[in-house]
């Protein structure tokens, strides 16, 4: 999700986003994802593909260890159907799916693209 790393730019906004505050004993983690601009809340374990080194496929564990990453994206491809559906996907989606509010994006002259 790479629009997690602009909506981490304001402190809290992620946190706020897990209804977790600590490692989940059982492993299940709910959070908070906008979906069609309605707040949902979307339930998902810790189980993630890894590879055969026990690498992330997708997303990976922070460098200082920490699932949060792992665990949005896991939500959001819940949200979206499917790993692969989010593969390359356009970031301004994570930002609404993470804020519930509307993202444009522009370009390097400055023309303002259409909303997401």
């Amino acid at each position: 999700m790479h629009g997690a790393s602009s909506v981490a730019r304001v402190p809290g906004r992620i946190e706020s986003v897990f209804y977790n505050t600590e490692l989940s004993s059982h492993g299940i983690y709910a959070l908070q994802i906008y979906v069609l601009g309605i707040p949902t809340t979307v339930i998902i374990d810790d189980s993630m593909p890894l590879s055969d080194s026990g690498d992330g496929i997708f997303a990976g564990r922070s460098d200082d260890g920490a699932l949060w990453g792992m665990l949005l994206e896991k939500a959001f491809a819940k949200v979206n159907g499917t790993w692969e559906s989010i593969i390359a996907g356009d970031p301004r989606h994570s930002i609404n799916a993470l804020t519930g509010a509307p993202a444009d994006n522009y370009d390097h002259t400055g023309v303002r693209a259409k909303t997401a």
